[in-house]
């Protein structure tokens, strides 16, 4: 996990040297060696291991891109890095947390005999339908996670599970288990959940620094500090929503999103949830470079940006009637862009990156002054940006 990364990026080496002196494992010889990876079966290895990789490569993508995100999400474990990411919880306590969790769904779960299958091919509406007639019937069954339209995990017993399947593929789905895994994000979670909110006390928290969208509701956390001990004690016993939590990104006007740490499989469950999001992974020095040039402006995207530009200011419907202000605001900028724009296109003069800040600030400004509501703006400058980011 993240091997390449190590070999390549300082800021990797140091992640994983905290993680293995945080927790007094070698996290080098655990990701990478494969000597080591019966260990990597057992929560109390595999898990700070993902959270250590995850975090190393978020450092990376900060490092290497300069942007922020807008929000931060993750799946089950993964909550925990976004959360690490925004600032909410350092890494170290990130790392005791996850590997104290880890130990207690361990204990708790020794004796339940419960586990989990995958239900593929039937609508999760359902799959929630029949699973909530089994529960009132006496069978102890539960979703766990709704990932898809058509892509659910169900938590219960060996024998809850087999007696549900038959009702599940009679109605079209397919129920597939899901190997060395316990029942989890249920009820049949309580006490671990119980437990980890003991843990929980035991550390400090802070705001985080963007909104991070929670699992069990898919919701960004509230700005209190209890409500982060609250919503990771939640995510053991109810299912993860991420399919809601991708509904959440779009309703938030977020178009691209990046999926930090080993696999792509967050890639996968954006690509079968909408075609709205451009998804992007980074797990190799690779990726790196393809994220940079689909995310940020290079100076050869300068010029293109000053045409979008123009298009945009043209385009735009004026809706200010004070015609004084209107020359100010609005024409006279517009013509010193139109000039530069000429300038660099039948001169052969490079723009700089000063001067595109330049122009978009104009430009946003030019917008307000024709009386653009902020929403409509907002798009018009994303366009503007040929839906990529400026960062100087």
């Amino acid at each position: 996990m993240s091997k390449e990364l190590y070999e390549q990026y300082s800021i990797v080496r140091e992640t994983f040297e905290e993680a293995s002196d945080t927790l007094h494992m070698d996290m080098r010889q655990l990701c990478f060696d494969r000597e080591e990876e019966e260990k990597l079966h057992k929560l109390e290895y595999s898990k700070p291991a993902l959270v250590c990789s995850g975090i190393a490569c978020y450092r990376v993508f900060a490092e290497e891109t300069g942007l922020q995100p807008a929000a931060t999400m993750g799946y089950s474990l993964g909550e925990y890095t976004a959360l690490c990411c925004a600032g909410v919880i350092s890494f170290k306590d990130t790392l005791e947390i996850v590997h104290k969790r880890a130990l207690i769904i361990n204990e708790t779960t020794a004796g339940t005999e419960g586990t989990m299958a995958w239900v593929i091919n039937l609508d999760c509406r359902k799959v929630e339908e029949i699973c909530s007639e089994a529960l009132s019937e006496g069978i102890v069954i539960y979703v766990s996670a709704v990932d898809a339209p058509a892509k659910t995990s169900i938590s219960g017993t060996m024998a809850s599970i087999q007696k549900v399947a038959s009702r599940l593929e009679d109605s079209g789905g397919m129920v597939i288990p899901i190997p060395m895994s316990g029942p989890f994000h249920s009820l049949f979670m309580k006490e671990a959940a119980d437990l980890l909110r003991g843990i929980l006390d035991q550390y400090s928290f802070s705001k985080p620094r963007w909104e991070v969208v929670a699992n069990w509701n898919a919701l960004p956390y509230p700005d209190e500090i209890g409500s982060i001990k609250d919503n990771l004690s939640l995510q053991l016993i109810h299912p993860v929503r991420w399919r809601n939590s991708i509904e959440y990104l779009l309703t938030a006007g977020i178009d691209s999103v990046v999926e930090l740490g080993p696999k792509t499989v967050l890639t996968y469950l954006t690509a079968i949830n909408t075609d709205r999001l451009k998804s992007y992974s980074v797990d190799k020095p690779a990726d790196v470079v393809t994220v940079r040039q689909a995310l940020l402006l290079e100076q050869n995207d300068y010029l293109r940006v000053l045409k979008h530009s123009l298009a945009a200011v043209a385009a735009t419907k004026n809706h200010n009637a004070d015609m004084t202000n209107y020359v100010s605001a609005v024409s006279e900028p517009y013509q010193q862009i139109k000039g530069l724009y000429h300038d660099c296109n039948h001169q052969q003069r490079e723009l700089t990156t000063p001067q595109i800040h330049d122009v978009l600030r104009t430009v946003n400004s030019i917008l307000t002054a024709k009386g653009l509501p902020e929403d409509e703006r907002i798009r018009r400058m994303r366009k503007v940006l040929c839906y990529k980011s400026l960062v100087y």
